[in-house]
């Protein structure tokens, strides 16, 4: 027996002599391991878990934006000193602040969308877990648009 044997010893099977089971090799054999236990399955749905109730609150908060009826669902209201500067909406936070997506991609730019602070909490929420105000009515929602912007047929 020569070196390279000897330090191989039984660890690897070769065509011809046994593997470390004592059972002769086939190239090409397959055997399946075990099945997972309880403890993986547990394991693997609690760490799934945390991922569902942010997904379920991430959606919670782009409702809260959508129904918001002070930025109508943009995230973002006219700056108090610059009119033409717009910042996160304070009544629903501005969580997810959107116009199109030229303004998307050029936010980063100084002086454009948004006022760059902190995640701003929806007005009157006071849990982690969010409250999802009713959806606002149709009617109410063209006064409210109409009454901002006016009618653009008494305009003649």
């Amino acid at each position: 027996m020569d070196v390279a044997e000897a330090a191989q010893g039984d660890a690897m099977p070769t065509a011809n002599g046994p593997a470390p089971g004592g059972k002769p090799y086939t190239p090409g054999q397959f055997e399946p391991v075990a099945p997972p236990s309880w403890q993986i399955w547990f394991g693997a749905a609690i760490g799934v878990f945390p991922f569902i109730i942010a997904s379920y609150e991430f959606g919670k908060r782009i409702l809260i934006q959508r129904r918001c009826q002070r930025c109508e669902g943009s995230g973002l209201v006219p700056s108090s000193r610059v009119k033409e500067r717009l910042v996160k909406c304070p009544e629903c936070g501005g969580f997810f602040p959107w116009q199109s997506w030229s303004r998307f991609f050029e936010a980063n730019a100084p002086g454009q969308v948004g006022n760059g602070g902190p995640l701003l909490q929806p007005r009157g929420q006071t849990s982690v877990f969010y409250k999802v105000p009713p959806k606002p009515e149709e009617g109410a929602k063209r006064e409210v648009s109409a009454g901002a912007g006016g009618d653009k047929s008494e305009s003649s």
